[in-house]
Parts: C-alpha cells; sequence; structure tokens
C-alpha cells in the first residue's frame, strides 16, 4: 500500500455492533489505497463529578472509575486498530475526552478528515427526540461528508 495519504476517513466508534458494522461496511464498500482512517473514540470528561471533594475510600473509588472507562476507551481503540492493521489499513486511534458528539464533530475538523463514517442505533422518532442522536447532529454539524451506516 502507498505511504502517499490521499484521503482522512474518521469512523467513529464505541463498543456496540453498531460501530463495528460501520467499521466492515466501510472496508467493503468505501475504502480506498492511500486512505487514513482515524478511529474516534470518546469518553466523558471526567468520571468524577465536577466541584466534588473526595477524601480517603472515595477518592479511590472515583479514580478507580476513571481508570475503568479509560481502560475500556483503549480496549475499543485496540480492537478497531486490529481490525485496520489485518486489512493494511493506514490508520491512528484518537481517544477524546467530552461529549460524544462536540468531540467527533471537532476532531474531524480539527484532524482536517474529507469523510466521517458512523453506526446508527436506530432510535425511534421518540427516543431521538428526548435522548438526541450522536449520528443526527453530525450530520447536522459536521462540514465535510458524512456516511451513516444503519445496520
Amino acid at each position: 500500500m502507498s505511504d502517499q495519504i490521499k484521503r482522512k476517513v474518521a469512523i467513529a466508534v464505541d463498543d456496540s455492533e453498531h460501530s463495528k458494522y460501520a467499521l466492515e461496511w466501510y472496508l467493503e464498500n468505501l475504502t480506498r489505497e492511500g486512505d487514513e482512517v482515524l478511529v474516534i473514540n470518546t469518553r466523558p470528561f471526567n468520571v468524577v463529578p465536577a466541584g466534588s471533594v473526595t477524601i480517603g475510600a472515595a477518592s479511590g473509588i472515583w479514580e478507580q472509575l476513571e481508570q475503568e472507562v479509560t481502560s475500556a476507551s483503549e480496549r475499543i481503540l485496540r480492537h478497531f486498530g486490529h481490525e485496520l492493521t489485518q486489512r493494511d489499513v493506514k490508520h491512528r486511534l484518537l481517544m477524546v475526552k467530552g461529549e460524544a458528539r462536540d468531540c467527533i464533530v471537532d476532531t474531524v475538523k480539527e484532524e482536517q478528515a474529507d469523510m466521517l463514517v458512523i453506526g446508527c442505533r436506530g432510535l425511534g422518532a421518540m427516543k431521538r427526540t428526548f435522548l438526541g442522536s450522536v449520528s443526527d447532529y453530525c450530520v447536522h454539524h459536521v462540514h465535510v461528508p458524512v456516511v451513516v451506516v444503519r445496520k
């Protein structure tokens, strides 16, 4: 495979089957020689409640929770990285902290990605209205083409 990057494709992932399917769909339908895939996984800013003061055993619990969230994100990224390595696709793994939808939009812009691929959980209209949809938000706020992959 050529070392020259022709296109940067961001793929937002979590631990869901929808994300795994989105990557698989990209690999089967969109991948091109020279692509660099930016695998983006987001996690909350802080697991520890903002402004809280923890002492003794309580602080250890929050630190452990923060480590578990970080470890989960690393595990997710390793999984997707392994899939791309197996297929000889150039990639970078990006763990970003914050609200998923904002992090994805910001990372796509900062990394100057040419496209975003994202899975869709298929929320109904009612749930999407109350819970929001990360993919829907990205479609409206990312300024490059967005491919929403439904399973």
